[in-house]
């Protein structure tokens, strides 16, 4: 057992962390057309990936600190790194590393996996079961799926399906938030990136759909609210319009928010306010210093607010929701 159970690690760090996993790096240019890339960190972090599957721990270890080093903020070197020193035993800095890393970025499916291997190892099979679920959630692509799979099986970990992890949808659904999201405000209006706010809040709707926590009204149904009320027709939809729109929708709350384009990154803020009282009871906020980090971004964003869905009071389900 001990020894297949390092030889299905060694399959999940092929699989899971392959080359082709890291996304092919964007340029993007704010307003003030400052363009900003990083070839050499991306080139070195391929470099990292193809040493831990050779084998060479020591010499990936190294490379994941340099990159670290000169850019603290690198949540994916943090991640390789964890995989690295797990792979050498350092167990107990792999641990802290990866519990860090989940306070900035709660869906890191490897962070989870450090964690779900070091508690299987501890013997604490339930925080194993735990860890292992939500890796397996968060998981990128059939191969990454794969390869948990096994790793789950052969430790006979049992993980819930995402209908029993919701404790049954019938049961359950009426006590989820209904809620209405609208599109983010885009400070980047002047130039070809002025739609990628809405391709942002798209990346936001999915993401808040997967947490399993809220009830979300289509956009095609908020589309016509607002057309209908002729709300937003500057294209423009402020806080006072929003939560008007989200009255006459009849949500429990509205997700409004923001994409601020700086000189070095990307800022995306998200509130969650109560259209009765206009009270904000949510907020997430986080930082992407490349666009190909923004989906990554969004997700933490939609975790973030997944955790305080409990301070929206909930109305009962209404005979046409969905």
């Amino acid at each position: 057992m001990k020894q297949w159970t390092v030889f299905c690690f060694a399959l999940f760090i092929t699989g899971f962390f392959s080359v082709n996993s890291i996304a092919a790096e964007r340029v993007v240019q704010n307003p003030a057309g400052n363009v900003f890339q990083d070839k050499q960190t991306k080139n070195e972090m391929k470099r990292g990936i193809t040493l831990l599957k050779k084998g060479k721990f020591k010499k990936a270890e190294s490379l994941f600190r340099k990159i670290i080093e000169r850019r603290p903020a690198k949540v994916e070197a943090h991640e390789m790194l964890a995989v690295t020193e797990l792979r050498l035993k350092k167990e107990s800095a792999a641990e802290k590393r990866a519990r860090t890393i989940l306070k900035l970025k709660p869906e890191s499916a490897k962070a989870h996996f450090v964690l779900m291997v070091i508690e299987f190892r501890k013997g604490n099979k339930g925080k194993a079961v735990e860890h292992a679920r939500l890796a397996k959630k968060y998981a990128d692509g059939p191969l990454q799926q794969k390869e948990l799979n096994e790793f789950i099986s052969k430790n006979h970990l049992e993980i819930a399906s995402e209908a029993r992890e919701n404790m049954g949808s019938s049961e359950q659904t009426g006590e989820k938030p209904f809620i209405a999201v609208f599109p983010l405000r885009d400070s980047n209006t002047k130039t070809e990136r002025s739609k990628v706010g809405d391709s942002i809040t798209e990346m936001l709707v999915t993401a808040l759909i997967r947490t399993g926590r809220f009830r979300i009204l289509e956009r095609s149904q908020l589309d016509k609210i607002l057309e209908e009320q002729s709300l937003g027709q500057s294209g423009i939809i402020d806080r006072q319009t929003a939560v008007q729109a989200g009255k006459l929708a009849g949500v429990d709350a509205i997700v409004i928010g923001s994409v601020s384009w700086l000189k070095s990154r990307i800022e995306l803020d998200a509130r969650i306010i109560l259209p009765a009282s206009g009270e904000a009871v949510g907020a997430a906020a986080a930082a992407a210093e490349e666009e190909s980090e923004l989906r990554a971004k969004v997700n933490t964003i939609a975790a973030q607010l997944a955790e305080q869905s409990a301070k929206v009071p909930v109305t009962e389900k209404r005979a046409d929701d969905k």
